[in-house]
């Protein structure tokens, strides 16, 4: 087997420079194909990223009520956190409430009471997984049947928004993903069919010299491993930069995934292969 991939490689590396030109239009219709498949798939996964961090950031703050005691406030967080064990609780005390305030708004706008009017607080941040509107909304009706909790209050059209994107991106990128697969294969196809149809004098000398109809084959196969390995190479680097350039238009809080060496490589070569297949199968007769 490794002396049969070998000579494929051998040959087909010796069909390239027989056909440059096409050789040349064969790589940049791979690495266009490598680069539309890469660009979607990590666009997808760095969107799904954000809206993860987004969703990780999404919090309810539970008002406690002022006729409950503050020694009684520890117990109702801990009944609090019996309702998932992954939720972070943290506690905002009525002076801490104030303090926001007084730094948010109006200094001396607590001048004017005799006391402070502000109630405690938890901010629960829920786990972002399971978080969706409908279920968020049974959270909270859960949370308001405690005993001491006076009201509670999240971003609905946020977490509404953020659920709809999300949505869409899977429906949108499903479609977008086959669509640039279709497309790739199409494209690689088309390139190796023009291939075979140039090098027929070629592929003629070869049978007179008794090279079998698998030898043949695999001298196209061995040209789709060599030109998707290109494509992929190239596709990786066009994107690579794409990436950084816009990690710098970024805030350093934002760290895009960038896209993955081998995987861009073995993605080429598979492209490559598939498409080298599918023509020969169809255009190179035994």
């Amino acid at each position: 087997m490794i002396t049969g991939l070998a000579f494929a490689l051998r040959e087909g590396t010796q069909g390239l420079r027989r056909g440059v030109l096409h050789s040349l239009v064969a790589a940049v219709t791979l690495t266009l194909s490598v680069a539309v498949l890469g660009f979607y798939y990590y666009a997808r996964l760095n969107l799904q990223r954000a809206a993860g961090g987004l969703l990780g950031q999404f919090q309810f703050e539970a008002f406690i009520a002022l006729s409950l005691p503050d020694d009684q406030h520890l117990d109702l967080q801990r009944r609090l956190q019996a309702f998932d064990p992954r939720w972070r609780i943290t506690y905002v005390s009525r002076e801490e409430a104030a303090a926001k305030f007084s730094r948010e708004f109006d200094p001396n706008l607590f001048n004017i009471f005799d006391e402070n009017p502000l109630p405690a607080s938890f901010l629960i941040t829920l786990s972002p997984a399971g978080l969706q509107p409908d279920s968020a909304r049974r959270q909270a009706d859960r949370i308001l049947q405690l005993d001491g909790i006076e009201d509670l209050v999240y971003d609905q059209e946020l977490l509404r928004l953020l659920s709809l994107g999300r949505q869409k991106l899977d429906t949108w990128g499903l479609m977008f993903g086959l669509s640039a697969l279709v497309i790739s294969l199409a494209l690689t196809y088309n390139a190796v069919r023009l291939k075979i149809g140039r090098q027929r004098e070629a592929l003629r000398l070869m049978s007179l010299l008794g090279a079998t109809p698998r030898a043949r084959r695999g001298t196209y196969w061995g040209q789709g491993v060599i030109l998707g390995g290109v494509g992929g190479l190239l596709g990786w680097i066009g994107l690579s930069y794409l990436a950084s350039t816009l990690q710098g238009q970024f805030s350093s809080s934002i760290n895009l995934i960038l896209p993955g060496f081998w995987a861009m490589i073995l993605t080429g070569i598979i492209l490559g292969v598939l498409g080298s297949a599918l023509a020969v199968g169809k255009y190179l007769k035994p």
